[in-house]
Order: structure tokens, then C-alpha cells, then sequence
């Protein structure tokens, strides 16, 4: 098949973290403008928490972690101040304990308010709540606009083994000669071997026109390889689509960040029926989720009616989400394809899919990330990413720390990767159902002797 010529998100979606339950809603009185007060800001985080998150955690282990966070960063070694989980008085005092602590010599107080507000996030361990850097967070506002640029080497690895899945054309990675199929085991000079994806990558990206060297294996090469190369802007397209042989359309969807993509992704359906498409493989792999209204948008287009999924936010009171009315006729057989980099939204969809007898998964079990969740806006330019509500698949599954089976599993060797084959998208193809030949129409002659 022709080769695909697709552009890959690698953070924040290589991390399989982003799932957006609304627009950007910056947390009430929170000033935009960089250099707040450390108290000021990490106040902000913990009231967030607090006040949103889907279970409410105790302030004492919110601040107890946040206390750890900011000591490690300030290089110091200083009890924790007494906590008893009385809101008002733990934050007297972690911020008469925070204050001293800013006192030392050398302190960064930056670094100090992202460590304890990173380590109050973690604390409640929840892959959709964490902590986004202002570089990050700014990362985020643009993908929210569908307008993604970062600094990068542009590549995809696997969540669980850092292997390279994908390596864009004329990225650095690939002119450095990084291959689908290569494990990554150090970064500049430090093992990632069992280290969390999110830290692994956080490592290999950095701002464009610095170097970046990676140690990788590769089998049938004795030795481990060390590939140096220069990272640089890499742009997102989230959409890519390709008319197959036998009329299978292919449609690629790296995301649902907002209406601009769901708009794409409908032209792009459009296009392929012109073109003479009568069936359809739906490429989810990588797709970390977007926004619940775009989710719910394009999964209309596909399922007629009924239940796409459930939402369960705080206060326990359940809410079905339903088909918009949108569907899409004539519908085409469909064929999804996912893996461990399908996450959050993307696993709500290929679940509605599932759960509506409306296509076949193909591909590895994903993510198991799915929850709802809103990004506040700090103080000091940086963000939080809080869960707010639990959500559950049409049929009541649960998915989060779960994760979508597929109908067909499917995996992607190392050996494929090398050569360019991809036999999930093979399988996914062979699911579809084959075109029924045209019956014969006896001549009325025959039918005359038929009759005799």
C-alpha cells in the first residue's frame, strides 16, 4: 500500500494523558500573569483539588505530598509540618513550613511551587489529573485551537516498552536514522529502563536546535546503537485520509482538541465516499482523546441512536450521554483499529463502537485512561489538569485502569515495524466485509426452459 505520510503528536498525546471534559476554564480570580507568589499559586492547586476532584482527597495528603514535592526541590531534608485534615488549618501550617523553606539560601521558588503542585497531582493517582508547566500548559491552549507545534525529534514510542512505532518523514529522528521497531533504553546518557513514559519523554524533547542523543536497540544488531540528532518545531495534522485498494477508505484521527478537527474529519469522510469508498477502516491508534462534545459529534455519525456513554461526576448522580442525530447514510462497515496509545476519548469511541455491534476493534488492548476532566489556568502561567468526573462505557464498563479489548487482537511486532508492514491494518481490512458479487440473471430463454 502507498506509504502513509502522517504527522504524530508526541506530547502531550504520546503520553496518553489528555482528555478534556470542557473548554479551557481558568480557575475563578486566577491571574494569567507569570511570577506569583509560591503560597499563592499552590493554594490555588489544592483548592482545585479539593473542590473538583471526582473523589475528594484528605488536605492532609494533598499538603503531605505537596511538602515532599517542595522540600526535594529545595534540597532539603525538613519535617513535614503537623497536618490533621482540617482544611484551613493544614494550609496555616504547609505555608508558614513553605515560607521558611523559601528562606534558604539558593531556592528556587519556581521550581519549589511546580514540584509541590506536580507531587500533590500524582498523589491522587489519576492519570487525568497532573501538572502542566507554563511551557506546557501553553502546548495544551494550542492544541486546544487545533494549532499544534513542539520541540521535538518526531517519533512515537510505545507506552509500556518505549519502543518506536512511528518515525516521521524528515524528522530529525528519521534523518538520524531512528527506526520503527527500536527500543530506547537511555537519554543522553541516562537509562529510561523502567522509568514512566511521561519522564522518559519529558528527557528526549527540549527546545528546537539543542541535541538530544538516544541509546536504542535494535534486533539483528548485536550492539546498542547511539543516535545522536537536533530536535525542531514538529506541527500536528490530525486528520489524515487515503482512498485503499478495494474502495476501503482510511481515515486517521489523531485527536478530538475541537470543532476545526471534527469538521476536517467529516470533509475528509465526504471526500472518501466520493471518491467511491463502500467500507472503512477508522485508525485510533495513538489517539490520546480531545473533548467530550467533539467525541460525541463524530461517534453520531457512526451510531443511530442510544446511549454513547455515562458520565459519573462528583455528586454520584449518573448522566447518559446519547447519539446526537447526526448518523451518516449510507452507513459504511467499519473497522476501528487501536493499541496501548489509544486512550481517553479514544477509548470511548472504539468502546461506543464496540458496544453498538456498529464495527470491529482491531489491533492491542488500549490505554485503560478514561475519565473526565477540566484544565485551570494558575497563577504563575502553569496549569492543572484535575479528573472531575468518572465515565463508563455505553453498555456500563468500566474502562479506566481497564481498558478497551479489541475484537481481534493484533500485534505490532518489532519485525513489522522494520519492514513497513502493518498487519494490523491488514486484519483490519480482512474484517471488513467483502463486496457481494452481482447475482446472474438468467435470459429469458432459460427461464422459458426452466418453466418447460
Amino acid at each position: 500500500m502507498p506509504r502513509l505520510r502522517l504527522i504524530q503528536r508526541l506530547l502531550p498525546l504520546l503520553l496518553l494523558l489528555v482528555f478534556i471534559a470542557g473548554l479551557l476554564a481558568p480557575a475563578a480570580g486566577a491571574a494569567s500573569a507569570q511570577g506569583a507568589p509560591s503560597s499563592a499559586t499552590i493554594k490555588q492547586a489544592l483548592d482545585l483539588l479539593l473542590d473538583h476532584f471526582v473523589h475528594p482527597p484528605p488536605s492532609s495528603a494533598l499538603l503531605g505530598a505537596a511538602w515532599n514535592g517542595a522540600r526535594a526541590a529545595a534540597g532539603a531534608d525538613t519535617p513535614a509540618p503537623p497536618l490533621t485534615g482540617d482544611r484551613d488549618a493544614d494550609w496555616q501550617a504547609f505555608s508558614a513550613a513553605l515560607a521558611g523553606l523559601l528562606q534558604r539560601p539558593g531556592v528556587d521558588s519556581g521550581a519549589v511551587t511546580g514540584a509541590a503542585i506536580r507531587a500533590m497531582a500524582e498523589s491522587v493517582n489519576e492519570s487525568h489529573t497532573y501538572y502542566l508547566s507554563p511551557d506546557r500548559y501553553q502546548e495544551y491552549q494550542s492544541w486546544l485551537r487545533g494549532d499544534v507545534r513542539y520541540s521535538g525529534i518526531g517519533a512515537r514510542l510505545d507506552g509500556s516498552s518505549l519502543t518506536v512505532v512511528e518515525v516521521f518523514d524528515e524528522s530529525p529522528a528519521a534523518r538520524a536514522g531512528l527506526k520503527p521497531g527500536d527500543t530506547v533504553i537511555a537519554v543522553d546518557g541516562q537509562s529510561v529502563v523502567g522509568m514512566p513514559q511521561e519522564r522518559a519523554v519529558s528527557l528526549v524533547r527540549g527546545p528546537s536546535g539543542t541535541p538530544v542523543t538516544l541509546t536504542v536497540t535494535r534486533d539483528g544488531v548485536p550492539r546498542p546503537l547511539v543516535l545522536t540528532m537536533t530536535r525542531a518545531t514538529v506541527q500536528i495534522a490530525f486528520v489524515h485520509d487515503e482512498l485503499l485498494p478495494g474502495g476501503v477508505g482510511y481515515l486517521r484521527l489523531r485527536g478530538f482538541p475541537d470543532m476545526h478537527v471534527a469538521d476536517t474529519f467529516e470533509a475528509a469522510l465526504d471526500d472518501l465516499q466520493r471518491q467511491g469508498a463502500t467500507s472503512l477502516v477508522l485508525d485510533l491508534r495513538g489517539n490520546s482523546g480531545g473533548r467530550l462534545d467533539v467525541g460525541t459529534r463524530l461517534l453520531s455519525l457512526f451510531i443511530q441512536s442510544g446511549p454513547l456513554y455515562h458520565q459519573v461526576p462528583r455528586d454520584g448522580t449518573p448522566r447518559t450521554v446519547l447519539a446526537d442525530g447526526h448518523y451518516r447514510t449510507p452507513a459504511l462497515p467499519l473497522a476501528v483499529l487501536v493499541d496501548s496509545g489509544t486512550a481517553s476519548m479514544g477509548e470511548i469511541f472504539a468502546a461506543a463502537i464496540q458496544d453498538d455491534h456498529r464495527g470491529t476493534l482491531v489491533g492491542t488492548t488500549t490505554a485503560g485512561s478514561v475519565a473526565g476532566a477540566q484544565v485551570f489556568g494558575l497563577q504563575d502561567g502553569s496549569g492543572l489538569q484535575v479528573t472531575v468526573m468518572d465515565i463508563t462505557s455505553a453498555g456500563g464498563r468500566v474502562l479506566n485502569g481497564v481498558g478497551v479489548v479489541p475484537d481481534q487482537m493484533v500485534p505490532r511486532d518489532p519485525a513489522s515495524l522494520r519492514s513497513g508492514h502493518d498487519p494490523q491494518l491488514d486484519a483490519a481490512v480482512a474484517a471488513l466485509p467483502q463486496p457481494a458479487l452481482p447475482t446472474p440473471t438468467p435470459s429469458s430463454a432459460w427461464l422459458e426452459r426452466l418453466a418447460a
